[in-house]
């Protein structure tokens, strides 16, 4: 059945897009880039104002399921993220979220030190970019942030230990996605404590990124037939479909999806075709709609990579009456990446594919050659609405089935992501007991009472010796 809302354990995304405007900085224009290395302690102070930013979070209300929710900024004049900069010092710019809010599906996000609608104090939201110097182009950058979830409904939830966000930058402001470790975040119904009132799950929060909530592969789910043998009849063309959510027109430069092969028989792939198409809402389901770009990728176009880790048993499964449903039939499975600038005969022509705000669907078909049947694997998330399947060339426009669990009837989504973001390894550098703006206070205090007790012990020692 189509649902508006997936739930799930989520691997949720808050995403800060933002483009340049005239209120605020450009990518990297304020210090670093270009691959500039120890550029920390370049910079200068400042208040980065962001007026475009959107959140895709993670939330579960005591005792509902989770519920993914596509957020945006709050009316003037909280439209805006402020994040002020101290000037560097030894390598190091201590920074503040002063305000954020954003609001979606009925509820509201804030942070930043003061008085929220829920009519408690919430702490500040700290944090620090700390330059790296076993890669000097890196530095280390996250927030301890403190937050208050209004619910809508009179409820709201507050965390009392800080929400850590983390990432490697080469500028300000990058373009990177911050990660939240793992583990949940408890809500409570004031900042001290009390009701234990819901759970964000898990957030990543990205700057100048477009940022999408991910779809992994279910490494003991299905993997649907997309595939048909060069030279097959057109009619007979499988095709399957998923929808992805964007908050803002842009242009999209990687796409990846996991597959496998029927039984572990390794056939060769001699054409993807990938296409992206507006979105048709139900009743009865959702399905693609107007074609908005379409390019179709040779041998050569993409990279693969076998996923080694998580490997279970998977279940092959072709959509079309009559097809084969084999649960337990092979174990392998890959990942193929292509970017969109080097498909062939691209419609419209232009140098990557774009993605328009709201629902976009993204098609899959691909072609092999001799032996081999390939499948789109499906997704442990169930994001927005059901995948969809037809039969057919490309571009296909219908008519779409939705795509259904064949053994139980749950609803099923693909395995697929856009414009990962680029992994710089374990990281150059980490955090180690990095100290805030509050601890460096504490640390003065701390200073300044060791140099009073020193100078009172001196004074009484001159003393007795007189």
């Amino acid at each position: 059945m189509a649902r508006i809302i997936g739930t799930g354990i989520a691997l949720m995304c808050i995403a800060l897009l933002v483009p340049a405007t005239s209120a605020q900085a450009a990518e990297c224009e304020d210090c670093g880039g270009g691959g500039a290395v120890y550029w920390v302690n370049t910079c200068t102070a400042g208040t980065d104002v962001i007026a475009d930013h959107s959140l895709l979070v993670g939330l579960e209300i005591t005792g509902q399921p989770v519920v993914n929710l596509i957020m945006g900024p709050c009316s003037f004049p909280e439209n805006t993220l402020n994040i002020d900069r101290s000037a560097p010092a030894g390598g190091q710019i201590n920074t503040e979220i002063t305000s954020m809010c954003l609001v979606g599906g009925g509820v509201t996000i804030r942070a930043g030190a003061g008085i929220w609608a829920g009519g408690y104090t919430i702490n500040a939201t700290e944090g620090a970019i700390v330059q790296c110097s076993g890669d000097p182009e890196w530095a280390f950058s996250f927030f301890d942030v403190y937050f208050e979830v209004d619910f809508g409904d009179g409820t709201y939830g507050y965390n009392v230990d800080p929400m850590t966000i983390e990432e490697h930058i080469n500028c300000i402001e990058p373009t990177r996605v911050y990660l939240k470790p793992e583990g949940n975040i408890t809500l409570y119904d004031t900042p001290t404590g009390g009701t234990e009132v819901g759970t964000l799950v898990t957030a990543d929060h990205g700057v100048h990124a477009k940022v999408h909530l991910p779809q992994p592969p279910d490494p003991t789910g299905w993997d649907v037939k997309v595939s048909h043998r060069a030279g097959e009849d057109p009619l007979a063309w499988k095709v399957l479909a998923d929808d992805f959510e964007c908050l803002e027109y842009g242009e999209i430069e990687t796409i990846c999806f996991w597959g496998s092969w029927k039984g572990d028989i390794i056939g060769t792939i001699s054409n993807i075709h990938l296409s992206l198409h507006s979105d048709i809402p139900g009743p009865p389901y959702s399905q693609p709609g107007a074609l908005r770009w379409s390019a179709d990728f040779w041998p050569g176009d993409w990279t693969v990579e076998e996923e080694l880790e998580d490997v279970g048993t998977q279940g092959w499964y072709d959509p079309n009456p009559g097809g084969d449903v084999i649960p337990n039939d092979h174990t392998r499975y890959f990942k193929y990446c292509m970017d969109t600038a080097d498909g062939h005969d691209p419609d419209p022509p232009s140098s990557h594919a774009y993605q328009e705000y709201g629902l976009n669907w993204l098609d899959i078909q691909v072609t092999t050659n001799g032996l081999g049947e390939f499948g789109w694997k499906t997704s442990t998330e169930q994001n927005h609405d059901d995948a969809v399947w037809g039969d057919g060339p490309p571009p296909h426009m219908g008519p779409w089935n939705e795509l259904i669990d064949p053994v139980n009837s749950n609803s099923l989504d693909l395995a697929f992501e856009i414009d990962p973001q680029e992994d710089v390894g374990p990281g150059p550098c980490v955090r180690e007991a990095i100290p805030t703006v509050s601890e460096w206070g504490l640390i003065g205090l701390a200073v300044l009472l060791c140099a009073c007790g020193a100078t009172i012990f001196a004074r009484r020692r001159k003393a007795a010796g007189a």
